[in-house]
């Protein structure tokens, strides 16, 4: 027999992609938002509604994981300006999806950290997914340029972002 219940989600902040996210799950008669997480302590205690624009939704935000995690959700939507490997490896070992946009998602700039992700999702029994437009763009780029030429003796090629003044309440 199918399962008709909606997924139990956990949004993770609630900055600009989080105000989406929030949203987007709210809409979605398939999923429950069912906690989430304050990445600072001015913003747990209050409501997820209020935090992101929306009206009242009756969750509050919190900054305690292990609470989070109690509520067994099916998934993490995982949207921190900058990721914790170790924040991740809980959520992965507790058997918790996470579902992320980030251009750390493939996992190939984090060194031990990929291993970290992938030994967690194998003892938790969990998957890490990741979409957006960050990932491997530069590295298209370059390829797509490089149709251009007629010879290419080194490509390098250095990404960073400086997020000091992104918006992000």
């Amino acid at each position: 027999m199918p399962n008709n219940s909606p997924y139990r989600v956990v949004q993770w902040t609630t900055g600009n992609v989080g105000k989406s996210s929030v949203a987007a799950i709210t809409k979605n008669p398939l999923l429950e938002l069912v906690g989430c997480y304050a990445w600072s302590d001015d913003k747990a205690g209050r409501d997820v509604g209020e935090l992101v624009g929306l009206e009242r939704l009756g969750i509050t935000a919190t900054n305690d994981v292990d609470a989070l995690l109690a509520l067994k959700p099916d998934v993490v939507v995982y949207n921190p300006m900058w990721i914790n490997v170790d924040e991740l490896v809980r959520i992965l070992e507790a058997g918790v999806n996470v579902v992320a946009s980030a251009s750390f998602i493939t996992g190939h700039n984090l060194g031990d950290g990929r291993d970290k992700l992938a030994d967690a999702c194998q003892r938790g029994g969990s998957t890490l997914f990741g979409s957006g437009v960050s990932p491997g763009f530069a590295e298209l780029l370059a390829i797509v340029a490089g149709t251009a030429c007629d010879r290419i003796d080194k490509v390098t090629i250095a990404e960073s972002a400086d997020t000091t003044l992104y918006d992000s309440p």
